[in-house]
């Protein structure tokens, strides 16, 4: 006789959870994600170190589209500088420095390249706060049996994250994959 196998025989007592690409309001939510993971975590007299890690892809630019980019004209003058850190005319890049000056910059196709690049700098905190305290992380967490852990000890906040701190290496090699630079981690633990 077969048996069909439940969430229950094989999601209980996890020591590590991490939840990608589901966590951003315009999927299932912050609030749905910890509904469903947290119950399987094992408690802290279990394994305290036990964590459930949840990766929110687009909460930057949801909050940034949600609240009318409220706090986007500070992140676009970080952005600028750190731009101009990478993009000198001596720099791999500098195609792009010398695309500044362009007459015709709409027939340019580094456009699309400079305007990936600006997106991918600056500082997301303020953003990704605004997104936290609208969804009222810390309440949601608690309502799961769950608290954020405000240090993290598996994977960084923005671990692809450019800035002034970067090296040109490290530019380059974000430049050429899909990541945004907004990627924000966020790990959880059980209450008790």
């Amino acid at each position: 006789m077969q048996r069909v196998l439940m969430q229950d025989d094989f999601l209980q007592n996890t020591d590590f959870c991490k939840v990608s690409n589901i966590c951003d309001r315009g999927y299932v939510g912050p609030d749905t994600t910890l509904a469903i993971f947290a119950p399987i975590l094992k408690s802290k007299v279990e394994n305290p170190k036990a964590a459930l890690i949840m990766l929110f892809l687009n909460a930057v630019m949801e909050e940034l589209h949600y609240n009318d980019g409220q706090y986007s004209s500070n992140n676009v003058n970080s952005s600028m500088d750190i731009t101009r850190k990478f993009m000198t005319k001596d720099s791999p890049n500098r195609h792009m420095y010398f695309m500044r000056s362009a007459n015709n910059l709409s027939a340019n196709p580094e456009i699309a390249r400079f305007v990936q690049i600006k997106t991918m700098l600056g500082d997301f905190e303020a953003g990704f706060a605004s997104f936290l305290a609208e969804v009222g992380m810390d309440m949601l967490a608690a309502s799961h049996g769950t608290i954020v852990k405000k240090t993290h000890s598996i994977v960084e906040p923005w671990p692809y994250r450019i800035t002034a701190h970067s090296t040109q290496q490290q530019f380059e090699e974000r430049l050429a994959g899909s990541l945004t630079g907004q990627e924000r981690y966020m790990e959880f633990e059980k209450t008790g």
